[in-house]
C-alpha cells in the first residue's frame, strides 16, 4: 500500500464508500460537528484513488454540517477491493474493542470541568453526554473529596423502634410499616389538623 501526502478536497467531492455497513447517528454527527467547530479538522479522511471514502465517513458528514469548504485527505492506493472492504470494517471495529478506566476518567472530568468553562465550553465538548458524566461522577468518588459528599458509616445499634414518631418541621416521620392499618392510622393522627375528625377516613 502507497500512502501520499495530504490533500486539502472539497468535502462534497468524496464519496461514500457502497461497502460501508457502518451507521452514524444525527446525534453523533451533530457532536462531531461541534467538535470541529472548536477544535478544527484534525483527523484526515482516508480515501482511495477513486475519492471513495475507506474511513472517516462520520467525519466527512460533520465536516459538511460544520459547513467546511476544505478537508484534509490521504489517498491510499494499491489496495485491492477486498482489502478495501476488510479496511472498512476493521477501521471501526477495532476501535470499539477498546475501553476506560473508570477512575481515571472521573478525575479528568471532574478536573477538566472548570478548565473548560472558563474557556467558554462544556464537557460535552468532549463527547459525553450530561448523564454519562453525571453518573461517572457519582460512581466514582474523590477519597480527598469533601467530607460533606462522603456516606457516613451505617450504625450497629437502632436509634428507632416500631411507634417512634420524628416531627420534621411541618412533616411527620413514623417508624412502622406501612402494611399495617394501626401504624397508618397514628401517623394519621399526627399529621392532619385538629379539627379533622377521624371519622373522615371513612367518609
Amino acid at each position: 500500500m502507497e500512502v501520499r501526502q495530504i490533500q486539502y478536497l472539497p468535502p462534497k467531492s468524496l464519496r461514500r464508500h457502497p461497502r460501508n455497513a457502518h451507521v452514524h447517528p444525527k446525534k453523533q454527527i451533530e457532536q462531531l460537528a461541534r467538535s470541529i467547530r472548536a477544535f478544527g479538522f484534525t483527523n484526515p479522511v482516508l480515501i482511495n484513488q477513486h475519492r471513495q471514502v475507506l474511513a472517516g465517513h462520520a467525519r466527512l458528514e460533520a465536516a459538511i454540517a460544520a459547513g467546511l469548504q476544505q478537508v484534509p485527505t490521504i489517498v491510499l492506493h494499491g489496495l485491492s477491493a477486498a482489502e478495501e472492504r476488510a479496511y472498512l470494517l476493521a477501521d471501526n471495529k477495532l476501535a470499539e474493542k477498546s475501553g476506560w478506566d473508570g477512575a481515571s476518567l472521573a478525575v479528568e472530568l471532574r478536573e477538566l470541568s472548570p478548565l473548560l468553562a472558563d474557556a467558554g465550553l462544556d464537557l460535552e465538548i468532549a463527547g459525553f453526554e450530561t448523564a454519562e458524566i453525571d453518573s461517572l461522577l457519582s460512581n466514582f468518588v474523590d477519597p480527598e473529596g469533601e467530607p460533606a459528599e462522603e456516606i457516613p458509616p451505617i450504625c450497629d445499634e437502632a436509634v428507632s423502634r416500631r411507634g417512634d414518631l420524628w416531627h420534621l418541621g411541618d412533616h411527620r416521620l413514623l417508624c412502622g410499616d406501612a402494611r399495617e392499618d394501626r401504624d397508618l392510622r397514628a401517623l394519621w393522627v399526627a399529621t392532619v389538623p385538629k379539627w379533622f375528625s377521624l371519622t373522615h377516613l371513612t367518609t
